[in-house]
């Protein structure tokens, strides 16, 4: 299990914002990939973590939409333990930001709906910590480009930077140093099928933990064209640059609509908290606009 989100769920389907919803929402179990259409322009309303062995769900993150579907109203998970609520939020929109809560909130470009800021925390599952600010940078292309970390009180001295690479239209290499001692603490190197092209899948950034519940229906810019299928992490000291350990994560066995969306995909090795998928089979529904 991840160390810092997803624990073990069962599954609540959110009651419908309307008719309009369930009418165009695909809700298919999904017990067989082949023959399914999703449609022309959906996004991803569920993700499910699938007990394969006992052939049932056994966890899943809601999304909950508008009618129009260009509105994210509802997103919850429940504890499978206690029974209540892991993480259970209704974003509410105000010109440029969408708030999630008291303290934590996005804020949009207006033009083309990318993320800019998030001001939150790093664990989105703990309550007690501070909030930091994290901000998203783009290229002219429109891919993510950078990020920055920064605390409430001190906003302009960053704590931490990302810097994002691309290959063949894929993010294929992340680093994160930390500027004041200038070593780097943390990579990723990305490996993709070349072979599909995926639709309207969620963005794969394996580092931002701090928006790993919500990432699937973030603009998070111009996403990766293929289907992931290895991931290595190698993680270091923060004051030497000193390699710590190094870990490996690969997805296999996609499987796809007729018409190319990702049904399903599963995942192995290290767990990454900055992907909402679990360990074992993931599978996806939609909702259609």
């Amino acid at each position: 299990m991840k160390n810092i989100k997803f624990y073990t769920v069962c599954i609540i389907l959110l009651t419908t914002i309307g008719a309009c919803q369930k009418e165009y929402s695909f809700e298919n179990p999904l017990g067989s990939a082949g023959g399914v259409t999703i449609g022309n322009n959906c996004i991803i309303s569920k993700i499910i973590e699938f007990d394969t062995s006992g052939n049932r769900a056994a966890a899943a993150i809601n999304y909950q939409f508008n009618a129009a579907g260009d509105k994210i109203t509802g997103i919850l998970q429940i504890d499978s333990i206690t029974l209540n609520p892991l993480l259970s939020q209704n974003p509410v929109y105000a010109q440029d930001t969408i708030r999630l809560d008291a303290g934590q909130y996005f804020i949009v470009e207006p033009t083309n709906g990318r993320i800019l800021k998030f001001i939150g925390k790093e664990n989105p599952y703990t309550l007690n910590t501070q909030n930091f600010i994290f901000t998203y940078n783009y290229d002219a292309s429109g891919k993510l480009s950078s990020k920055t970390k920064s605390s409430i009180a001190f906003p302009t001295f960053v704590l931490e930077q990302t810097e994002y690479s691309f290959s063949n239209n894929d993010l294929t290499g992340i680093v994160r140093k930390i500027p004041l001692l200038n070593t780097t603490i943390f990579t990723a190197a990305l490996e993709f099928d070349n072979t599909k092209l995926p639709k309207n899948y969620f963005p794969v950034i394996p580092d931002c933990t701090e928006i790993a519940p919500y990432i699937a229906v973030l603009n998070m810019g111009t996403k990766s064209i293929h289907p992931v299928k290895k991931i290595t992490l190698k993680n270091f000291d923060q004051l030497t640059g000193t390699f710590i350990d190094s870990t490996v994560s690969n997805f296999t066995n996609y499987k796809y609509s007729l018409d190319n969306y990702v049904l399903s995909v599963d995942a192995g090795g290290f767990d990454i908290p900055g992907l909402p998928l679990e360990s074992g089979r993931n599978k996806f529904e939609y909702f259609c606009k």
